[in-house]
């Protein structure tokens, strides 16, 4: 199966979590500095795969998608019939994973401990219209929007942002 060329109706509802690494910047640039790239690449490769994890264990009605990587973060598309409690039951099991993985496969590697360090999140349920670019099925609309700027603005707005999400009405 392959998770990132989700297909999704022309026009669908859906919910749309936007996942970001704190502090990526400074993270990445110490790894870079130290020639340490590949243990960052590992560390989304892992990732990556235990997501594509989790989504085979999701009952086979109500798979979510693992739609975009934004090189700091994810985009998840969740079908409109999983309630709150799964989707907040997913960011909790996943800032578990990452909390563990991190401070295993990243912060031994860092010269710099970065003073935030987690995930934030941004959570909408919006109308998606799909397109395809460069062969690939993309998605646009105010749900996207939304939970890209809830996800932004969790950072803003909280001093402690990590393992936080801002979630539309």
């Amino acid at each position: 199966m392959d998770y990132f060329n989700v297909k999704l109706a022309q026009d669908e509802i859906a919910l749309i979590v936007v996942c970001d690494i704190c502090s990526s910047s400074a993270i990445v640039e110490d790894l870079f500095d130290q020639g340490r790239r590949e243990c960052y690449a590992r560390f989304l490769e892992k990732m990556k795969h235990y997501f594509a994890e989790v989504q085979v264990q999701a009952a086979a009605h109500s798979k979510f998608a693992l739609y975009k990587f934004t090189g700091d973060g994810w985009i998840f598309l969740f079908p409109t019939e999983r309630n709150g409690a799964y989707v907040v039951g997913f960011m909790r099991d996943f800032t578990a994973w990452f909390k563990r993985v991190f401070a295993e496969m990243i912060q031994p590697h860092l010269d710099h401990l970065p003073t935030t360090l987690g995930v934030t999140f941004g959570v909408a349920k919006g109308s998606l219209h799909r397109l395809t670019m460069y062969g690939r099925h993309e998605y646009f609309g105010p749900g996207i929007n939304i939970a890209c700027w809830l996800q932004g603005a969790v950072k803003v707005k909280d001093k402690a942002p990590a393992y936080k999400a801002l979630v539309s009405q």
